[in-house]
């Protein structure tokens, strides 16, 4: 199987609890933060935390900018000049955070900055614990506060997302990697980025008998692995490469779940030993993908059921079921195809309307065919140009 990561945590659920906050002056050319206040907030109330710092000038305009990140993915950013309240809203209604409209001018010396914080009395775990950056540019552009923000969850015991039943289903890592990194490998989208947390969930929870509630703990952080350490778990999620670049995601798996999950034991040896078949398609599929032009005529055919010109969508699901039964692979070898078909689809419509085969169209899809290989685990023959095939072909229209 490809192997992308899908190391896991992060989205249980943090009830009545409060939320500690640290904070940090990451530097600017006119002011400084020494300090904040309070350093911790009751879950399910709106509290005003105070800012104090001094700035060496009088300030009449400021551009703010915050956003607010988890494990160096962001979820919201918000922007403002200060003449009105800036409010940044947190995903799945868990609260906001709000920056009042500042009192112009803002006089040189001694700075009190109120910022008001919303929280929903149950929020996500993994949102519980971001990272706020806040900067203020002055009215020469010049940067007058930079401030970093920290937030952990204090929460009660019994507080995550999985049930004692569930931790004994996940007591052995080395069979919970292997679930999740299947389960991953089919939920991530290599060309567009983008983790399916649904398509992962039902997986997950049906491969190893849990609930998805518990699952979208290793979803979360499935996707954090999937964007951050491909190149380290190319060979295998047991590749200690692999456990050591997602390490900082496993650290909130105990946040999330409620329990402290086993470490799995690195694979090297079984990894130099299976080097050669790491992609998503095995042995077998790869003799029913030899001859380029029959698979690039059916995965054309399956494509264009599969586009829908007028919304953009490329249905991966109707895809990979058409070309999975008319070239004889299973569904997971088939994404690897339907990837590189939604990447044709949204950025060579122009250069393919005469035919797949084209050589404008096999140019154009050249940077997804690249990363076929990495999916598939094989580097498959390259179609020859049918230049004098689609001229006969307009002959007769």
């Amino acid at each position: 199987m490809s192997r992308f990561v899908l190391a896991s945590a992060a989205i249980a659920v943090a009830e009545a609890g409060t939320l500690s906050i640290t904070y940090e002056d990451c530097g600017s050319k006119h002011g400084k933060v020494t300090g904040l206040s309070p350093l911790s907030v009751q879950l399910g109330t709106t509290a005003t935390v105070t800012g104090t710092g001094t700035i060496d000038e009088d300030v009449t305009a400021v551009n703010i900018a915050a956003t607010v990140s988890v494990l160096g993915t962001k979820l919201t950013d918000c922007s403002g000049d200060g003449t009105s309240d800036i409010v940044c809203t947190l995903p799945l209604g868990t609260g906001s955070v709000t920056v009042p409209a500042l009192p112009f001018p803002l006089a040189k010396g001694t700075l009190t900055l109120p910022v008001v914080v919303t929280t929903s009395s149950v929020i996500p775990a993994s949102l519980a614990n971001v990272d706020i950056h806040l900067t203020a540019a002055d009215q020469n552009g010049e940067s007058a506060i930079c401030l970093d923000v920290h937030t952990a969850a204090s929460l009660a015991s019994g507080s995550g997302a999985c049930t004692s039943d569930e931790q004994a289903a996940l007591a052995d890592p080395q069979n919970v990697g292997t679930k999740a990194n299947t389960c991953g490998t089919s939920s991530y989208n290599i060309l567009t980025g983008k983790f399916n947390h649904d398509k992962f969930n039902s997986c997950f929870s049906a491969s190893i008998g849990i609930s998805e509630t518990c699952a979208e703990c290793y979803a979360a952080t499935g996707e954090y692995g999937a964007k951050n350490c491909k190149a380290d778990c190319l060979l295998g999620w047991c590749k200690s490469g692999c456990l050591s670049c997602t390490e900082p995601a496993q650290e909130t798996l105990a946040t999330c779940t409620g329990f402290t999950a086993g470490t799995a034991d690195p694979c090297e040896e079984e990894l130099k030993e299976e080097v050669a078949v790491t992609g998503a398609c095995t042995s077998d599929e790869q003799t029913a993908l030899a001859d380029p032009q029959n698979v690039g005529t059916k995965a054309n055919t399956c494509g264009t059921s599969s586009y829908n010109i007028l919304t953009g969508n490329f249905n991966h699901d109707k895809f990979n079921t058409c070309f999975s039964a008319s070239i004889g692979i299973s569904e997971t070898c088939a994404e690897c195809y339907a990837a590189t078909g939604e990447y044709g689809a949204k950025n060579c419509k122009a250069d393919c309307l005469l035919g797949w085969c084209k050589s404008g169209c096999l140019s154009c899809t050249e940077p997804a065919q690249e990363t076929l290989a990495t999916c598939t685990g094989f580097t498959a023959a390259t179609a020859d140009p049918c230049e004098e095939k689609a001229q006969g072909f307009l002959a007769t229209v």
